[in-house]
């Protein structure tokens, strides 16, 4: 079986497993410490979530070191010295003081968010609590309640307690499921359309949506992309819900509970075959002929020219966050031949057995270490793969290792997402001077 080697004088001599040795998450080292989070803040996960419904207004709650890195995240943030800042704003800051611990902020709560309604109106303001809130108990819901009818805006909280989690995807999975408080029980059901509950989605929902109409769906509706507070209303509305990404599966399920929407749980894969499998399963449950034929044999043309500069490669995988990542790595291993030396994962180490299982069949137990980017510098140092993916960071410009800061495309799911890690990956193993073009993916 092929393994990474750690030397006797490394300093993470006996603090790693290896991906054989880990069986669920409670057996996985942890040894990242106590640094920043940056932008696997928990805090960021509602950033990114709320910039993409329209007309959302944020209220975040905490100390100044959380909120700082809210201002570092996100555009259109009030962080000013005030308790409140009154400027035109999608994201308000208000700081917990330390006399606040002592005496309560439930006033300043009040203040800030009557402030946002009467001056916005918007259609919804999600309040975000940090772990200080979560640690004291502030009863932010009962504060919210007092301030009695706040119409036309829908006020929801999302309880951000870092110290539980060491990234970014709980509080997505939260801000999204929150909206389940704004939206009423159906009066029609709309057999015509499909929720899609993904991030980043592009306006004509990318190769995904021009299969599915195709095959003759004819509406789709997103969230949270470009959710609107008409189409979350009419969201119990849908025929079903495809759930793209983990973090929706908590809002698929209360809305299966509450209004009979059926969903599926359909990740995003990368793999060209296992995409092929992904769209017969999305067929099978809509009752619909997906056409994906010349779409399959398009992309496998193009693994296999990649495949030639990619056989024998080794790679480290880093800030893991999808339960889809070993389905990634085992991709990387049977279609493009490449090695896996390290994997820095920060989710369930239980989810994706299937993968799991296939990697060490094909004979390699990668070292499996729990964390975020901090952990990957001098790990990637010693190990030194051919190739690292999916962690930013600035050393690597002058190590003489191949990097690939993103293996995600933004808003791709189908083979345009197979399409995009085949491009990416390509241009950073290619010799200086060769060109690669963009190689789009899109039907015939």
């Amino acid at each position: 079986m092929t393994q990474s080697t750690i030397t006797q004088k490394s300093q993470y001599q006996g603090k790693l497993k290896r991906l054989s040795e880990v069986k669920s998450d409670a057996d996985m080292p942890r040894i990242e410490g106590a640094q920043w989070v940056g932008g696997l803040c928990m805090l960021v996960g509602a950033v990114q979530t709320v910039g993409q419904i329209q007309g959302a207004r944020c209220l975040f709650i905490g100390p100044q070191a959380c909120l700082r890195n809210v201002a570092q995240n996100a555009e259109g943030v009030s962080s000013t010295g005030s308790r409140l800042s009154k400027s035109e704003t999608y994201y308000w800051l208000l700081p917990t003081l330390a006399q606040d611990a002592a005496l309560g902020q439930d006033q300043q709560i009040a203040e800030a968010i009557t402030t946002i309604v009467e001056k916005y109106a918007p259609p919804f303001l999600f309040v975000v609590t940090t772990c200080v809130e979560e640690i004291l108990g502030v009863d932010v819901e009962s504060i919210i309640a007092s301030l009695g009818d706040l119409s036309p805006t829908h006020v929801l909280v999302v309880h951000v307690d870092s110290f539980t989690w060491s990234n970014h995807t709980p509080a997505v999975e939260r801000t999204l499921s929150s909206l389940i408080k704004a939206m009423p029980p159906p009066k029609r059901k709309d057999e015509a359309t499909i929720n899609i509950l993904g991030s980043r989605l592009p306006r004509n929902f990318g190769e995904l949506g021009k299969v599915l109409t195709k095959a003759g769906v004819q509406s789709l509706s997103a969230i949270p992309s470009r959710a609107t507070a008409e189409s979350i209303s009419h969201a119990p509305e849908a025929r079903a819900n495809l759930v793209l990404e983990h973090t929706g599966l908590e809002l698929a399920r209360q809305m299966k509970e509450r209004f009979d929407v059926d969903y599926l749980e359909a990740l995003r894969p990368y793999g060209l075959y296992t995409t092929r499998e992904w769209y017969e399963k999305i067929g099978t449950f809509l009752g619909l002929n997906l056409e994906i034929e010349d779409l399959f044999l398009a992309v496998k043309k193009r693994v296999e020219k990649v495949a030639e500069v990619t056989a024998g490669k080794s790679f480290a995988l880093g800030a893991c966050f999808s339960p889809q990542t070993f389905e990634f790595v085992r991709f990387l291993i049977e279609e493009l031949g490449m090695e896996p030396k390290v994997i820095v994962w920060s989710t369930e180490a239980e989810r994706g057995q299937e993968h799991r299982d296939a990697i060490l069949n094909r004979g390699f137990d990668p070292i499996l270490v729990h964390g975020n980017h901090f952990v990957v510098e001098p790990l990637i140092k010693e190990i030194r793969p051919d190739l690292l993916l999916g962690a930013d960071l600035s050393f690597l410009n002058e190590s003489g290792i191949a990097w690939v800061p993103h293996t995600s495309g933004t808003g791709y799911y189908g083979f345009e997402e197979t399409m995009y890690a085949l491009n990416a990956i390509e241009r950073a193993l290619r010799p200086a001077g060769v060109q690669v073009g963009r190689h789009e993916c899109c039907l015939p």
